[in-house]
């Protein structure tokens, strides 16, 4: 039986490189869009001000400075499915796995420590999942880790 990795040391740098590489901001916003848009349209222009205004490069935040903010939202409300696209969304945007890692720590303080276990359980998952991806650069790519996001936490 092999001995469980520490979330920070799940994926080494080559891993995140490809990820990295696979990842398209344009086409990750527009499966974020796409994923809030369908079950009812009408909030078209909300998920438009969000991913075009809010995310915007001139936004006043970088993508990582943004990504922090929203995992620790995110982390305290153990709202999990959402957590776990920002954290690889954070990943890609240029955080590293120990800058996630302490945001989820941070976060528990301030949230309650079940926020803490329930955010560092779900990285640990991510964590083991984007390990998997990251084998090749196909398997890396955007696509697929959407796809096997979505499996892993369905709706």
């Amino acid at each position: 039986m092999s001995t469980p990795k520490s979330v920070i040391d799940t994926l080494d740098d080559d891993a995140i490189a490809r990820l990295r590489k696979g990842y398209d901001r344009a086409l990750m916003h527009g499966i974020v869009k796409r994923t809030l848009n369908v079950p009812y349209p009408p909030v078209t222009p909300w998920t438009a001000y969000i991913m075009d205004d809010l995310y915007a490069p001139d936004s006043g935040l970088t993508p990582a400075q943004r990504e922090l903010v929203i995992i620790s939202q995110l982390c305290g409300q153990a709202l999990v499915a959402p957590l776990a696209t920002h954290i690889y969304w954070g990943l890609v945007e240029g955080l590293s796995p120990a800058e996630i890692a302490q945001c989820i720590v941070l976060s528990g303080t301030y949230a309650g420590a079940q926020k803490y276990v329930i955010g560092i359980r779900v990285m640990q998952q991510m964590m083991n999942m984007l390990a998997e991806c990251a084998e090749s650069e196909e398997t890396a790519a955007l696509p697929n880790v959407a796809q096997k996001l979505l499996a892993m936490f369905p709706g």
